[in-house]
């Protein structure tokens, strides 16, 4: 699924195109993508989007009246497509499909938000994980706090990740992916960190010394901010608002690269399984 700097990179895209657009209707087309709510298109329509929140690998779009949001999620195969009146369609930001879609709805179409200047957001979800649900203020604020800070602000620092790493039982990967503990770390980002920090992800996270925490805490950072200023990884499917592949790609050091060498020290990219996931490592460098 998307990651941070992915979801970061729709976020942005969306608020160019969305921010301060009235809802004239919505169409729900399929109910679990909205939890259920019957009443949400009826909540909705006649609001404005006044503002794009994103927190962690979540989407929070504020409306204009009672303090009512949107949140939602991607998930594994959720895109948000923005079609302007008159204009042909755009790739939406998300999973992309392996052709344009022209055609707008579709089959995988979810929720079609109409704005009163004739242009639409589509919510299409192929697999029906992702969802555009109504959350109060009390709501979104009871997620936020659940998840743990992002390695791109400042509540995330070395002493957290100390605090957070002593005595810690499960490998490195497992406890960097945990949400609740650090926000926005997916798959891929977690196995690029650990080949920065020369660290392997199935080491027990407990064991590192000061300094491979510190070689951590700075690779986790660096390999976020890289990746928002390349607009994200495209690995299989991801594509921007724009319809543009993410160019941190042709940067990934380990991930999806088993079998060729590594660029530091030339020895062969392994793939194994850690924490449940596939997990890309050097042999060579990463101890």
């Amino acid at each position: 699924m998307p990651e941070l700097p992915e979801v970061e990179m729709v976020r942005r895209q969306l608020t160019d195109k969305i921010i301060g657009k009235q809802i004239a209707s919505v169409e729900v087309c399929d109910w679990k993508s909205v939890d259920h709510n019957r009443n949400f298109a009826t909540e909705v329509a006649g609001r404005k989007i006044v503002e794009i929140e994103r927190v962690g690998k979540y989407l929070f779009l504020t409306l204009d009246q009672n303090n009512l949001y949107i949140a939602g999620h991607l998930k594994m195969t959720g895109r948000l497509i923005y079609q302007g009146m008159n204009d042909p369609i755009q790739y939406g930001g998300g999973h992309a499909l392996s052709k344009p879609q022209p055609e707008q709805p579709h089959k995988h179409t979810r929720i079609i938000f109409t704005f009163t200047d004739g242009s639409h957001l589509y919510f299409n979800d192929m697999r029906k994980f992702g969802y555009m649900k109504l959350a109060t203020a009390a709501e979104v604020e009871d997620q936020k706090q659940a998840l743990g800070p992002e390695p791109i602000t400042d509540l995330y620092s070395k002493e957290y990740l100390d605090k957070l790493l002593a005595d810690r039982k499960t490998s490195v990967k497992a406890a960097l992916l945990k949400q609740s503990d650090i926000a926005g770390l997916g798959n891929i980002y977690v196995d690029e960190a650990c080949w920065r920090a020369k660290i392997r992800p199935d080491r027990i996270a407990g064991n590192l010394t000061p300094k491979e925490i510190k070689h951590l805490y700075t690779a986790t950072r660096t390999v976020l901010e890289d990746a928002i200023n390349f607009g994200g990884t495209t690995f299989r499917d991801y594509v921007d608002t724009n319809g543009e592949h993410g160019n941190f790609t042709d940067e990934l050091a380990v991930f999806g690269r088993q079998g060729e060498a590594c660029r530091r020290c030339e020895a062969i990219i392994e793939k194994t399984r850690v924490a449940g996931r596939g997990t890309h490592f050097c042999p060579g460098c990463q101890v």
